[in-house]
């Protein structure tokens, strides 16, 4: 009987033996989603054969309610590697044992998962303006001028103390920044291509590039134009439509047109295009354009125009064309045909060519009491005007004419 309690007083410590985890230190509590974190671990005690110790994460409110199961380690001290895959700010962790079932005490602060960056690089002046991505189809954004004042900024909302890098492009000035805006100047036409580094204050990095397009008040009629002096209508990439041409567009491919004065160019709908439309010419639009650019002369207006978000328009005070790859330095226009006429108390003055016309009405003592300037044609009320002899003085183009003429009401 003696023997007997001797044996089970040499068993009972073997049973107590008790299992215990013990969570490592948590040092770095934010991470980048699709992070990994590694979670130290060390154990104590007799596990089974086939235990293996594993995290238990918790949800993004710090609940293990329904935890995620990951890793699977049999060594009793190690590190098991967890990828966070989710954002949230109050993540909690612990470790826990198959074999038998035990867990360690949960870390005691919060770990926050925040999302990367998503800049949306773009414009805000002249308008706002999202751009598109390298390669993007079938057009590149146009943005603005040479030589003018353009706004890129990042349309995202970035967390408070995100920082910035920007590269803008070939002949930008400037050529770079660290600020959230920035304005900047092209000093040549064409395809630019920049880029946006994003980082927000955790350190997650997102880099995004963009291209855009730059366009000129006096553009570079390509060698290789498709000119047009009837009525025509086509696909072809650049387009020159002279005075007296008509051209209507068809949606198989991006083209430049270039229109002179008296020229017309009519949009079909689905377009993608850029027109470079001069005083004088007419360009009218579909209803439903893919996306168009538009650079026209001031006060030039194009009708029925399509949604306002797919038709860019930006004008210049003197629009002209480059001829230098086509060999010659000018494009001689049909000779305006300038007349002045009077009918009643109405003055008219004309260019059969639809050029600038600039009108001065003088007194008979040569001074002048008018100045007026129009397109094509200018048509003036006499009704307002003292009785008496004056003289009208139109030019257009190299075109002078002189008229006497009589108000009497």
């Amino acid at each position: 009987m003696k023997f007997i309690r001797i044996g089970i007083l040499l068993l009972l410590p073997l049973a107590a033996q008790a299992q215990t985890i013990t969570l490592g230190p948590i040092t770095k509590l934010a991470y980048c989603v699709g992070d990994t974190m590694l979670v130290p671990y060390a154990a104590s005690g007799t596990f089974a054969s086939d235990n293996h110790f594993f995290v238990q994460l918790s949800d993004a409110s710090g609940s293990f309610a329904s935890y995620a199961p990951i890793g699977n380690d049999a060594a009793l001290n190690g590190s098991i590697s967890v990828a966070l895959n989710n954002v949230g700010s109050h993540f909690r962790v612990k470790v826990a044992s198959t074999n038998p079932y035990d867990t360690s005490m949960r870390n005691a602060d919060d770990i926050a998962v925040v999302a990367y960056p998503s800049p949306i690089p773009g414009t805000i002046a002249p308008r706002f303006k999202k751009l598109g991505p390298v390669g993007d189809n079938p057009f590149t954004k146009a943005i603005g001028l040479v030589g003018t004042d353009i706004r890129f900024a990042d349309r995202a909302a970035e967390a408070s103390g995100s920082t910035y890098s920007w590269t803008f492009g070939d002949g930008s000035t400037p050529t770079s920044s660290l600020t959230d805006s920035s304005v900047v100047r092209f000093a040549a036409d064409g395809k630019k291509i920049g880029s946006i580094t994003a980082t927000n204050p955790t350190g997650c990095i997102t880099v995004d590039s963009f291209k855009c397009f730059v366009l000129s008040c006096n553009p570079v009629i390509p060698r290789d134009a498709h000119i047009v002096t009837g009525d025509e209508t086509g696909d072809y990439p650049s387009v020159w439509v002279k005075a007296g041409g008509r051209f209507t567009t068809t949606h198989f491919r991006t083209q430049f047109v270039y229109v002179e004065p008296a020229g017309v160019l009519a949009v079909g709908d689905n377009e993608n295009g850029v027109y470079f439309v001069r005083a004088g010419a007419s360009i009218t639009s579909g209803i439903t354009p893919e996306y168009l650019a538009a650079v026209l002369s001031p006060g030039m207006t194009i009708s029925n125009y399509g949604n306002l978000e797919d038709f860019d328009t930006f004008y210049c005070p003197d629009l002209t064309f480059n001829y230098s790859e086509l060999g010659v330095t000018s494009y001689n226009l049909p000779e305006s045909q300038l007349s002045i006429h009077q009918s009643s108390n109405q003055l008219f003055a004309r260019a059969d060519a639809a050029e600038s016309i600039n009108l001065k009405l003088l007194n008979i003592l040569g001074e002048e009491v008018l100045a007026k300037h129009g397109i094509g044609e200018i048509d003036l009320d006499l009704t307002s005007f003292q009785e008496g002899v004056y003289f009208a003085v139109a030019q257009a183009g190299n075109q002078h004419e002189v008229r006497r003429i009589a108000v009497v009401h």
